[in-house]
């Protein structure tokens, strides 16, 4: 089995919503490319991650 070359994209934004709110948004694989993981053996392969999205709000003291 063979795979060529590829690129992954992957974006991080952070917004300061006040002095002490941060919010923080992460898309991986932005484009959704689907690759090997890894070539184990011709029979047995994993793909990467799929494209996902997350978020997270954060509160400073």
């Amino acid at each position: 089995m063979e795979q060529g070359g590829y690129a992954v994209v992957g974006l991080t934004a952070k917004y300061w919503l006040s002095r002490q709110v941060e919010l923080t948004v992460v898309v991986d694989n932005l484009f959704d490319r689907r690759f090997y993981e890894g070539l184990e053996t011709v029979y047995y392969s994993n793909y990467g991650e799929p494209h996902g999205l997350s978020a997270s709000l954060k509160y400073h003291f």
